[in-house]
């Protein structure tokens, strides 16, 4: 913690002021104003803040079995004990978790890989997928800046779009993660790629996955 102004850094929390910036400005709540304003221009159909489809539609979380019990205990002080069965079933490994609710700015929204591409397309193609003009091609390249500290330095991230470098050159991404999920998507401006990775399990080398899919992708061109 600090005064304002005072130190720069990435905050998940930031994500829920941002998320009721929104709902002042716009005059509408904030999973309403995603759902009208990108995921129908994207023709996300897959995606939403609610469980919508059919239970055996959402991947389930996996979670080791080790950690669980400090897991749900951490998770009883946020949300109070016995709302609701968690844990599904427990396997030698891992125990299986149940669907759960988070905040809609704070990583809320659930979707598929395909429908994640829509998204990476409209940023590799200036704002625009199919005949919508989604974002404007300066907001475009403002979200792709690099966004500097208070004493000047950079931060490595332009607005919600880390920056990286690999051998294939520069690259932007964003990653998520569950109790028991990770996912990443990656895009290469220069190359005109964007690459999406998801799993229901966390410790896959989803970065290794990215670059081996990007290398076949390079080889097969």
């Amino acid at each position: 913690m600090c005064e304002p102004g005072k130190a720069s850094q990435y905050s998940n929390p930031h994500y829920l002021a941002l998320g009721r910036i929104i709902e002042e400005v716009s005059g509408e709540p904030y999973d309403q104003y995603v759902v009208d304003h990108l995921l129908v221009p994207l023709a996300m159909e897959s995606s939403s803040f609610q469980f919508v489809e059919a239970d055996e539609r959402y991947a389930k979380d996996q979670y080791p079995v080790a950690r669980v019990d400090k897991f749900i205990a951490e998770l009883n002080d946020y949300r109070g004990p016995g709302k609701d069965e968690f844990v599904l079933q427990t396997g030698e490994l891992f125990a299986t978790l149940n669907d759960y609710q988070i905040l809609p700015p704070w990583g809320g929204l659930r979707g598929t890989p395909s429908d994640v591409t829509h998204f990476v397309q409209m940023f590799l193609s200036g704002g625009r997928y199919g005949d919508n003009q989604v974002l404007q091609p300066e907001t475009v390249a403002a979200m792709l800046t690099m966004q500097m500290s208070t004493d000047g330095s950079p931060l490595g991230f332009g607005l919600s779009w880390w920056t990286g470098k690999d051998d294939f050159g520069d690259f932007y991404y964003h990653t998520g993660n569950g109790a028991g999920s990770e996912s990443t998507m990656r895009i290469y401006p220069k190359l005109g790629l964007g690459v999406v990775v998801m799993s229901n399990a966390k410790g896959y080398q989803r970065d290794k996955i990215v670059e081996s899919l990007v290398s076949a992708w390079m080889h097969e061109k």
